[in-house]
């Protein structure tokens, strides 16, 4: 099923491609870009070739700090898209990020976007299986939460 992008009162906003068509992603939170019609504008004006921003998650937290990160990026890597990633600065003590774009700011996101091209998929797939196996542990909220009690014990 596509994914559908919802205002703010939770209608359905028109189906566009770049966001709900071929693209698998993932989008969330983040200032300015929190919005998901404003987010979609934001690709499209950045790449406006839907056919080549195949397989990529744009994913922005909430907040850039130290060790904080969301089942964003877990989903995203979960899913086999490509992260576009703004976010925990030190991602790399938790994932394999050599499959991934790190950013820093948004000149740095739309440039990743525009650089988005099955190519570049494919380029960094094997990478991208490797971090799958990291988000497969970090998705395992109960599991680990169930060790650490036990653990203790």
């Amino acid at each position: 099923m596509p994914c559908r992008a919802m205002d703010q009162q939770g209608a359905t906003l028109p189906q566009r491609g770049i966001v709900a068509g071929p693209v698998r992603r993932a989008v969330a939170g983040g200032r300015g870009l929190g919005h998901a019609a404003y987010l979609t504008t934001w690709i499209h004006n950045a790449n406006p070739s839907k056919v080549v921003f195949c397989n990529n998650a744009v994913v922005i937290e909430n907040i850039r700090e130290r060790n904080y990160f969301t089942k964003k990026i877990v989903d995203a890597v979960l899913c086999e898209t490509v992260p576009i990633y703004w976010g925990c600065p030190n991602i790399g003590d938790f994932f394999d990020t050599s499959g991934m774009s790190l950013c820093e700011t948004a000149d740095q996101m739309k440039d990743a976007i525009q650089a988005a091209t099955r190519h570049q998929f494919m380029a960094l797939n094997p990478a991208l299986q490797v971090a799958k196996a990291q988000a497969a542990h970090w998705a395992d909220l109960e599991g680990r939460a169930a060790r650490a009690v036990l653990a203790t014990l």
